[in-house]
């Protein structure tokens, strides 16, 4: 007769190393996901405003995009976007090498952002120091009197970059076991050009051409707003800005100086590489085309309010007075949406119905 609990002690075996194989998924999904959440919150956070500051006759609400030099400026334009642009790193199956390099990616520029956050507020708007706007910004230079005043969103901020490290070192630690992750079918790459590939790239270069090179409203203008018959007036970062300025006082406008013209372009050229070298038609990359279009739609649409507050009011914009119209880079990027949605579309309809992939053989297949 077999002892007590003899019959059990394979079962408990077996639980224990399936708890053991399991933990290494679990880690390695509920990195993604808090590194996805923290990422989330940061970018929009990153753009409301951290402090109030002080001179002898000013009060001035700032984010640290408002300030020149590091770590404002152009490169806090750059640190709020590039954790957005990582992202789809994360999510990819890959070599576990590449895997290893795109969570470290994450991890450091999450520490960066926690860093410059820390230095901007405790030393560069420091009481005594004396700090210079961006953009013409007025007042252009102004000395701070006063301990500045730390807003909540300063926190959120922080704290949304510090959850996104935290998502991260759970995905390094996940991956010191990469070869005990589920296997998953992966896509057919193809062969040839996706089909679509080159509309939805044409729809990309529309856009980004119309909002990098073409004027988007301008005064007193009587030429036909076509191509090559427009008037360059204000860009497509300027009509932007007013756009803002006129709907909220929640979210700093000078996100459209450098931070949104780097979304846009970085998610394109993301789109191409997909499209074109990567060549996997999969839900993944049709959610990473949809939610460029829906952030490309969005900013146009604030775009198209500051070309109508314009129009309605130029001097309360401090823009010369004149009779303002609407200009070449309005209809060029349309254009663009138009082209791209459709092609969305159908590139949703063409992953859906997808053959069925073939068996990966690990996390590192292609």
């Amino acid at each position: 007769m077999s002892e007590p609990g003899g019959a059990s002690a394979p079962a408990s075996a077996g639980k224990a190393e399936a708890h053991s194989t399991m933990w290494p998924t679990r880690l390695w999904i509920a990195g993604r996901v808090t590194s996805t959440l923290g990422v989330v919150v940061f970018a929009p956070a990153a753009w409301t405003y951290w402090a109030i500051v002080n001179d002898a006759t000013h009060t001035l609400r700032l984010s640290l995009g408002d300030v020149e030099g590091f770590p404002g400026g152009f490169a806090w334009a750059a640190l709020s976007i590039v954790g957005i642009l990582l992202l789809p790193f994360l999510w990819l199956r890959m070599q576990p090498l590449l895997m290893i390099s795109a969570a470290a990616g994450f991890l450091l520029w999450s520490a960066v952002v926690v860093y410059a956050a820390w230095t901007a507020l405790q030393q560069d708007l420091a009481v005594g120091t004396t700090i210079t706007l961006v953009d013409n910004l007025m007042p252009h230079t102004l000395l701070v009197t006063e301990q500045p005043q730390i807003r909540a969103s300063y926190f959120v901020g922080t704290s949304a970059s510090a959850v996104a490290a935290l998502g991260s070192v759970l995905v390094l630690v996940s991956l010191t076991r990469v070869h005990e992750l589920p296997q998953r079918p992966s896509a057919l790459r193809s062969r040839s050009v996706l089909t679509g590939a080159r509309a939805l790239t044409f729809a990309l270069v529309l856009y980004l051409g119309a909002i990098l090179a073409l004027g988007w409203a301008a005064v007193n203008c009587t030429a036909t707003p076509v191509l090559f018959g427009s008037c360059v007036g204000l860009s497509y970062s300027s009509v932007l800005h007013l756009g803002i300025v006129t709907s909220t006082d929640l979210f700093d406008p000078i996100a459209s100086l450098y931070a949104i013209p780097l979304l846009l372009v970085g998610g394109a050229v993301l789109i191409v590489t997909g499209l074109w070298w990567w060549r996997r038609l999969t839900a993944g990359l049709c959610l990473w085309i949809t939610l460029w279009l829906a952030s490309a739609t969005f900013f146009f649409v604030m775009a198209n309010l500051g070309v109508a507050a314009v129009v309605a009011n130029p001097t309360g914009l401090n823009q010369p007075a004149g009779t303002w119209s609407g200009q070449t880079g309005i209809f060029v990027a349309a254009l663009g949406l138009l082209i791209g949605w459709l092609t969305a579309i159908f590139l949703w309809v063409g992953a859906l119905r997808s053959p069925k992939p073939v068996p990966a053989s690990g996390p590192d297949s292609h």
